[in-house]
Formats: C-alpha cells, structure tokens, sequence
C-alpha cells in the first residue's frame, strides 16, 4: 500500500513548484515513512517534536505492527489523529476491511481525502508496511494581537 500512495502523492503533487510544500522523508523503527504538510499551515514545533518521536523507534518497538490503528495506539497516544478510508458512493458497495483488498479506485479515494487534508493544514502520514494513510492534526491557527493594527490608525 506504501508505494501505491507514494506513486500517487509524487504523481499529482507539485513537489519542486510551490514553495510552501514540504515534503520530509523519516525513519520510524527502520521502517521508510514519509510526511507531507505546507509550510505555514502547519505548526513547526509540533512537527519537530512529532519527527524527534519517530527516530527515536526502534525496529524492535514496531516489530510485528502492520495496521495503522495499532501503529497509532502504540506511538502516537499523544497527537490528534485519524485515519483515511475510501469514501462509499450511494449504490456502491462498502469497502472490503482488509486494504489489500482495496480496488484502484479505493486507494485514489483515500488519495483524494489525505489531499483534501493536506491542504486543510493537516499533515498525511504514510509508513511501509502500514495499512493506511494517518492523518496528523498539527495545524497552526495564525493569531492577530490584541493591539490596534498600525493600519487602522492611519486610515483613521
């Protein structure tokens, strides 16, 4: 599931173009894992401490996790996360639970929802052997102080 993802993400991202995506390849408990989030939407010290976790896992620790629910239950308790699933279409017939069994059109669904995500400011997570693609709250929520902005007093 892990290359299916990439092949997509590294399809239809314009990595290279916009300044503002950054894409960070990681090393959880020896296993690849790769983050994408943009730059500003996203708050850096919550993403400094998410990947200070992820290298400090060892392969022993993860050793025999291959489902995204247990990877989140066993290291990630402390962050606000969700997983993506193919969306039902009305007719359609649910999903079958096991993603390896998912059709192309499943995974361009999850696809389609960790983007819609990404740019939402939230963070796609993907590790090789897991099953689904996490979803990491670290948004940043840009604040105006409580002073009178400088512009207000000049058109005043």
């Amino acid at each position: 599931m892990y290359e299916k993802y990439l092949d997509l993400f590294y399809k239809e991202l314009p990595l290279g173009e916009c300044f503002d995506l950054v894409e960070r390849k990681v090393i959880i408990g020896g296993r690849s894992g790769i983050l994408f989030f943009l730059d500003g939407l996203t708050e850096s010290e919550n993403m400094q401490r998410v990947m200070d976790y992820f290298m400090k896992v060892q392969p022993e620790d993860i050793e025999g996790i291959h489902t995204s629910d247990r990877f989140i239950a066993t290291h990630m308790p402390f962050l606000d996360t969700t997983l993506i699933t193919p969306k039902v279409e009305d007719g359609n017939p649910k999903p079958d639970q096991n993603p390896e069994n998912w059709t192309d059109e499943n995974i361009y669904s999850c696809y389609q929802q960790a983007m819609t995500r990404l740019y939402s400011g939230l963070v796609p997570l993907m590790v090789e052997g897991l099953d689904k693609i996490i979803i990491i709250d670290a948004r940043s929520y840009p604040l105006r102080s409580v002073q009178e902005p400088e512009k207000e007093k000049t058109l005043r």
